[in-house]
């Protein structure tokens, strides 16, 4: 994967979630400040539709001074906001990004990552990440990403990684699309439960990182609000990595076996989200 080098941070309250923090800040909250932007950026990741004026270029409110020292600069660093400018930038990409959040192997498993980077770049440099682009693709700072399991708790530090749409909503158009891809599975696999299958359907419209012990890391197929839809292993190799971003890239992701993927947290049988989605795919 080519064409992201690395730039220089942007300008303050360029960023999306900056303009949500600026204009939504309480200085007379009762929480302390860290508390107070832990739970704007929630906000700003699980609202339905966010603010046109957010994502306006350049942007129509200017932070101050003060702003800027209180409610931004303490929350991340530069490097968090160009990657975070980057995410922006190449949105509507179908590239990978690897997320290490498990750092206690320290140098062993920093070698293993090299090693199995630098083979996927030898062997295929279009599927492989270039090394001039590590910077965006690969995310393994132990001091910004050591989250173990959590792996969404990057998410409070680079909400752009959960999403960056601003309308979120599992529109009309998503539930007839469920509702046709539902109808042909229970055609066509009629010995399987409906259930099943309206569940399948649903959860590949509305999608949109484990331990090195082996050659593979988690892949989590999320929302446009970051929330996992299905999760699974795979094999960090050529062939594997190549299928998934055609199969992403030309929306084929259904019809290549993809759907076979374990539901994940709230997109699983009887989970919240999936029993309000499958009342509107259902018509009930």
């Amino acid at each position: 994967m080519e064409g992201c080098a690395e730039t220089k941070a942007p300008a303050w309250g360029a960023l999306p979630v900056e303009q949500y923090l600026i204009r939504n800040w309480n200085s007379s909250a009762e929480l302390s400040a860290d508390e107070q932007r832990t739970e704007l950026v929630s906000s700003f990741i699980h609202e339905d539709v966010l603010d046109p004026e957010l994502f306006r270029s350049p942007p129509s409110r200017i932070p101050t001074a003060a702003e800027v020292a209180d409610i931004l600069e303490p929350w991340r660093p530069e490097r968090l906001r160009r990657i975070a400018a980057a995410f922006l930038e190449h949105r509507h990409k179908h590239d990978y990004y690897i997320l290490r959040t498990y750092c206690g192997g320290g140098a062993a498993d920093d070698a293993k990552l090299r090693g199995w980077l630098d083979t996927l770049f030898e062997e295929r440099d279009d599927v492989g990440i270039w090394p001039e682009n590590e910077w965006l693709y690969v995310l393994d700072d132990p001091t910004l990403f050591d989250f173990a399991d959590d792996y969404t708790g990057v998410y409070s530090i680079l909400p752009e990684l959960a999403g960056n749409e601003m309308d979120r909503r599992f529109m009309d158009e998503d539930v007839e699309k469920a509702r046709k891809a539902g109808r042909v599975q229970i055609r066509d696999e009629p010995h399987i439960p409906e259930e099943e299958h309206w569940e399948d359907a649903i959860t590949w419209v509305a999608a949109v990182r484990m331990p090195f012990e082996e050659q593979e890391l988690g892949l989590s197929l999320r929302d446009t609000k970051g929330v996992p839809v299905k999760e699974c292993t795979i094999y960090l190799d050529v062939e594997s990595l190549e299928g998934l971003k055609i199969d992403c890239a030309r929306g084929k992701l259904w019809e290549t076996g993809w759907y076979e993927i374990p539901a994940a947290g709230e997109y699983k049988t009887r989970g919240k989200i999936i029993r309000r989605l499958m009342a509107r795919v259902k018509g009930e």
